[in-house]
């Protein structure tokens, strides 16, 4: 089910579940990232998405993992990813993730996209998420802060954070 969304300033985006045919998409989106922005995501370089890496994330149950993807509904590009992954040993949370292309962010996306993506893990169970943020990252941690109540633990020495957000 596709969702198109007009963002506060006035540019529209498609929402929708991501799908095995959009792997193609998604590497091209990749490959638009600015590394700061890769290492933000991957809390690592990642100067490329490694093709064994790309199936695992558009081969999806919608439950116990889902993605979803924000479309520039102009030029059908892939413009931010949200997903989560359910944790086995925690079956009321999840892993979380968020990435939005650069010259999209600052625009609300990220929060609108987050926004869904917690709808649909509430519609499946999850009560809350979890991710590594870096501790200097105040954007993703505000972010957090908007969803519902969030905390955040740094991980000494690493200028990690973990960020649980009680959805």
């Amino acid at each position: 089910m596709q969702r198109t969304i007009t963002l506060r300033d006035g540019a529209a985006v498609d929402i929708r579940p991501i799908e095995p045919e959009d792997a193609d998409l998604l590497v091209a989106g990749f490959e638009r990232l600015s590394p700061s922005t890769r290492y933000a995501r991957f809390l690592t370089a990642v100067p490329s998405l490694p093709r064994h890496w790309v199936a695992g994330l558009v081969e999806l149950d919608h439950r116990d993992r889902e993605a979803l993807v924000a479309l520039d509904s102009q030029s059908g590009d892939m413009v931010g990813v949200a997903r989560y992954v359910r944790l086995q040993e925690d079956p009321q949370t999840a892993d979380f993730a968020i990435v939005i292309g650069d010259p999209w962010q600052g625009r609300g996306l990220g929060r609108i996209l987050l926004g869904e993506l917690v709808e649909a893990a509430r519609a499946n169970g999850i009560e809350r998420f979890s991710g590594d943020v870096f501790a200097e990252n105040q954007r993703m941690l505000g972010l957090g802060r908007t969803i519902g109540r969030s905390a955040h633990v740094g991980v000494p020495d690493s200028g990690v954070s973990k960020l649980v957000i009680e959805l």
